[in-house]
């Protein structure tokens, strides 16, 4: 999962937040955070209601950024970079194909 962050707010003292990760509902989930108050990054994982902060580090990530979570068999990761200016790879037009 990827999200574009553009910005954080500028008047927040402790809520300022992005999330990303796998959300059954409020009492089941697995997120990657950041918090550009506190200028911590972490992991929590709710079961059953019951929520567990898995990991925090300090963190300070200045947007626009894309941040993202992965899950990996039993490993997740928070991933960030800076938003870049998408570069065009390649194109496949299947009305082309067979055309000569």
């Amino acid at each position: 999962m990827i999200i574009d962050v553009r910005a954080f707010s500028r008047s927040a003292i402790k809520q300022n937040s992005v999330y990303a990760g796998l959300i059954k509902d409020a009492s089941k989930y697995v997120v990657a955070w950041y918090n550009d108050a506190t200028k911590k990054a972490g992991f929590d994982v709710a079961v059953e209601g019951t929520v567990t902060r898995l990991a925090e580090t300090p963190a300070t990530l200045a947007a626009p950024v894309r941040f993202a979570f992965v899950l990996n068999s039993k490993e997740i990761t928070a991933l960030a970079v800076p938003v870049m200016v998408w570069i065009h790879c390649m194109l496949y037009d299947a009305n082309e194909e067979g055309s000569d």
